[in-house]
């Protein structure tokens, strides 16, 4: 793993600090989802990463007097011309007795435009999966809202470098209007043989169709998963990545290892906001 990551951080060259992108393209994904195109100011082709990294990006907050950055996971295959981030906007977040609006993704979400500037450090993170890798088990991938971000990345990396390898892709939505990628994910299913997709969604919208749009009108629940098919629980090589909230993540880690599945084969990313200052 990190002779992996020394080997990216060398193809960055000078880059060791902030560099400077520019927003490219901004998508809105879902209604509370949007996605950033990041490509850099200078037009140099782009280092490539592993896909479930992630990158800081920074920025003025006016209210503070100083800048900020936030973390952000890589949300699509690595290009030479583009990051993309996919960004949840925040109410507010809670940390003790303090609350604060949540700085940056409300200013990316309000304030920020296409052209604008964004400072971006290189990709870095040990959650990822290596497309390179030899390994041939399956790749289970359990997220649970904003935490889809970095399984797209997963998703769209291997069968974009035509991965044989079994993929199940496992998402809890809380409602259709905040999924984001539903039906990116659908066409990958449904061009692709080895990846399949449950949808956990816990408020459908009014004609939404289940076995199509979602599968499960509830909150993920891995007991009602068939152990084979979608959990993957016969093959002793299958990888399993996690990301959502905490608790998310305890009870999902923890359900798995009550089916057997060994410590060393669950990788887990926790989305948080960072500390406030």
């Amino acid at each position: 793993m990190i002779k992996q990551e020394d080997s990216l951080y060398k193809s960055a060259g000078p880059w060791t600090s902030w560099r400077d992108f520019r927003i490219s393209k901004k998508v809105p994904e879902s209604e509370e989802i949007t996605s950033f195109y990041l490509s850099p100011a200078d037009g140099k082709p782009l280092p490539s990463y592993l896909p479930g990294q992630y990158i800081s990006v920074a920025t003025s907050v006016p209210s503070l007097h100083h800048d900020q950055n936030r973390q952000y996971s890589l949300s699509g295959a690595p290009s030479s011309q583009h990051y993309r981030i996919s960004v949840k906007r925040e109410s507010a977040v809670q940390k003790g007795d303090l609350t604060h609006p949540a700085y940056i993704s409300n200013i990316l979400h309000g304030e920020k435009q296409e052209g604008d500037i964004l400072q971006v450090s290189h990709p870095y993170g040990e959650f990822f999966a290596d497309p390179k890798n030899t390994g041939k088990g399956a790749l289970v991938l359990i997220s649970a809202g904003v935490g889809i971000t970095p399984m797209i990345s997963i998703l769209d990396t291997f069968t974009q470098e035509k991965s044989d390898r079994r993929i199940s892709f496992i998402h809890a939505t809380r409602s259709s209007g905040v999924q984001a990628f539903g039906s990116h994910v659908r066409d990958i299913t449904s061009s692709h043989s080895n990846v399949s997709a449950t949808i956990f969604n816990k408020l459908p919208a009014e004609g939404a169709k289940q076995g199509v749009d979602f599968d499960f009108a509830t909150r993920m629940d891995l007991d009602v998963l068939e152990k084979k098919k979608d959990l993957c629980l016969q093959d002793k090589e299958a990888c399993y990545y996690i990301c959502g909230p905490s608790g998310f993540m305890t009870d999902m880690g923890d359900k798995l290892k009550s089916f057997g599945v060994e410590d060393a084969r669950i990788k887990l990313e926790i989305f948080g906001t960072g500390n406030m200052s």
